[in-house]
């Protein structure tokens, strides 16, 4: 008899705001419907009743998108019915496109009942863009199956399977006396092992070849057991890790949780390989950088000195990140403690000291700070996508950094789950990790956190200490205008990398404006003040304050020098009123490559917390103006009001800054302009 087809659909709407986008899949009936055909979903079930020759389609409901981990993966269908022809089952779309020639057939597989159909589809979703945590979305998902009039299959799940070194659906026993090799067999999703003793008699190692694709919030290697005393870090060593072609080794123990009995006679260790000596290290950096890898071979060593030489029973081995362990155990009800914070190092234990659900780090026993942003990332790419219940993540001084560290680039926050309510940081985290999320505390502190982009007034957030505030804004390379809704601009915690200067002084006569280099926290209490400020690498900053803007802000702020007004900015439009340009008023802002004035046309707009320059000399459409820094002496100059000199210079000719054109040889001290860049002659 010629089959029919089973269409199932998964067709998914992807949504942006902060939080659904970490929707996990779990197989449900009330997350899908019938599109065409008819049938059943009672009991968890969806069963045919009725086919149609082309195909019966099932459809996610509207918002049922997901996200899998990007590493290596099953599908699995369960019910009955269910079975493998030489087109079916195939998977005709994911994400738009079709792979109905291609993932076909012989790339499933089903179990002898035909209760079971599966198949690895880590190739599918390895192009696919991962999020922060090592996530990609599932847009939509169609899986065609065999079907007929007389063989109508029904559909208990269809779920996604990660890949273990040991899946859990099975175990082994070792001892120091014997080789014993695992493999897979049917429908167990695991990867083939070697357990051998060492020549010294007491390190059982565990040797697996694996060929695994993993992400890089996969940080801790899970380790199930029937024995409760591997929880010394001498005992679990983890050597010999060849990821994407780079051997790694670590022979000075691991990172564990103290043992944990998850059930009857099963203990849970977490195994970090960041902490030792080595190139562990090094490694970090690999998962720092990488979003994927392959892990292509390792050695786990368990000492067994002093364990009587009683042989141990393992039930799991596998990579993950903190939120799939609590998932996959049911510890969401636990408490985390991060309890090293230093370089290399994620020591991770379940503690008893929150009063609620939280993830802490405990600090660096009081050693040197070495830690680094990208550290801080990596810290927080290994939690995963918390489950609802934790809400508050805490730094909280702990994660000490290095003296003039960069700023972080990414926003660690960005996709945590909406759930995680508070985050708690101290002023140099607050400073060196930007980040838009709306949940950030300045830990033991009343903190309103104004965010570029709106000029709304946030919540206070904390109920103690004394009316901390900050502003996050995004800066190019070079000079930026700046206004802060605040009093006391902390000049002191700005980030490595940023100057801010104040307006001083205007010559009326000359056209010439000094800016001078702040170079103490401000101590007046003007809110709403203009700044410039460099910076010498484009990124996202955060800058704080004390007292902030509670009530409406103002549209705008001014200094005031003479017949000078320098701007600040709390709208986004073009100027008007008393700035309106006219023939007394010209308004310049600074260029989008950050090394010039030039003058604002009729329909350049401000924005939210960036300042403006507004001459209003009389005639002042005429006259030019000088910047001065006093602080390096670079002098940027306006001859013509209409024009930037020194952006449009082609070549290698090299040009002043009133735009005459110099010869190479011989320049004296000064300021030049070459390729529409300024350089220094000392």
């Amino acid at each position: 008899m010629k089959a029919k087809q089973l269409l199932l659909t998964i067709a998914l709407l992807i949504a942006a705001t902060l939080g659904q986008a970490q929707s996990t899949y779990k197989w449900s009936t009330d997350n899908w419907k019938y599109v065409t055909g008819s049938g059943t979903a009672e009991g968890g079930t969806f069963t045919t009743t009725n086919i149609n020759w082309g195909c019966i389609q099932l459809q996610t409901k509207d918002e049922a998108f997901f996200k899998l981990p990007k590493r290596q993966t099953f599908i699995v269908v369960k019910g009955t019915n269910l079975r493998v022809g030489t087109s079916n089952p195939n998977i005709a779309d994911l994400n738009g496109t079709s792979y109905q020639q291609s993932f076909k057939g012989g790339k499933f597989a089903a179990n002898d009942a035909n209760t079971m159909l599966y198949a690895d589809v880590t190739e599918l979703i390895q192009n696919l863009e991962p999020d922060f945590f090592g996530n990609v979305t599932i847009e939509s998902l169609k899986l065609t199956l065999d079907a007929a009039d007389d063989y109508k299959p029904s559909i208990s799940s269809i779920d996604f399977v990660a890949a273990d070194l040991l899946d859990g659906a099975s175990s082994v026993t070792i001892d120091k006396s014997d080789d014993e090799a695992l493999t897979s067999v049917e429908g167990d999703f695991k990867k083939a092992l070697t357990f051998t003793p060492s020549n010294a008699g007491n390190d059982m190692g565990i040797v697996f070849n694996t060929n695994q694709m993993l992400n890089n919030s996969d940080m801790f290697l899970v380790i199930e057991s029937d024995n409760a005393s591997l929880n010394t870090s001498s005992r679990i060593k983890l050597r010999n890790l060849s990821v994407n072609g780079t051997q790694y080794s670590n022979n000075s123990g691991g990172c564990y949780v103290a043992a944990k009995e998850i059930s009857a006679g099963h203990y849970l260790y977490v195994h970090s390989f960041y902490k030792g000596s080595d190139t562990s290290a090094n490694l970090l950096a690999q998962w720092e950088t990488t979003p994927t890898m392959n892990v292509t071979n390792g050695t786990l060593y368990i000492n067994s000195s002093g364990l009587n030489d009683t042989p141990i029973k393992i039930y799991r081995l596998g990579f993950y990140n903190l939120s799939e362990i609590m998932n996959l155990y049911d510890l969401s009800s636990q408490k985390w403690w991060y309890t090293q914070s230093n370089e290399g190092k994620l020591d991770v234990e379940i503690h008893n000291a929150a009063t609620e659900n939280q993830i802490r780090v405990n600090g660096n026993y009081g050693t040197a700070s070495t830690n680094t942003t990208a550290y801080a990332a990596q810290l927080v790419r290994s939690m995963g996508c918390l489950p609802s219940n934790f809400t508050t993540i805490s730094l909280n001084g702990k994660l000490s950094f290095v003296t003039d560290v960069t700023p972080s680039t990414v926003d660690i926050f960005a996709e945590l789950p909406s759930t995680v309510t508070t985050i708690n940081l101290d002023e140099p985290e607050v400073i060196n990790l930007p980040t838009t999320n709306p949940n950030v505390y300045l830990s033991g502190q009343k903190y309103f956190a104004f965010k570029e982009g709106s000029n709304v007034i946030p919540s206070q957030l904390g109920t103690s200490g004394g009316n901390w505030s900050s502003l996050t804004r995004s800066l190019k390379a070079g000079y930026n205008s700046l206004c802060v809704p605040f009093n006391k601009l902390q000049v002191e915690k700005l980030s490595s990398g940023l100057s801010a200067y104040e307006l001083s002084a205007f010559d009326e006569e000359t056209g010439t404006i000094t800016f001078k280099k702040l170079e103490s926290n401000v101590t007046t209490n003007t809110k709403n003040t203009p700044y410039i400020v460099y910076a010498e690498n484009a990124g996202t900053y955060v800058f704080l304050g004390r007292d902030p803007q509670t009530e409406s802000m103002p549209e705008y702020s001014e200094v005031k020098k003479g017949n000078l007004k320098f701007v600040g900015s709390f709208v986004n439009k073009v100027p008007d009123g008393s700035y309106a340009a006219g023939e007394n008023v010209v308004n310049y802002g600074i260029t989008a490559d950050g090394e010039n004035l030039a003058r604002m046309k009729s329909t350049t707009k401000t924005t939210y917390y960036r300042a403006f320059i507004s001459d209003q000399r009389a005639s002042a459409s005429v006259k030019g103006l000088t910047v001065n820094f006093d602080e390096d002496g670079i002098v940027t100059k306006i001859e013509n009001p209409e024009e930037v000199l020194g952006v449009e210079t082609a070549g290698s000719e090299v040009y002043n800054l009133s735009g005459v054109r110099m010869s190479n040889r011989n320049l004296l001290k000064g300021i030049y302009v070459r390729n529409g860049k300024k350089f220094v002659v000392k």
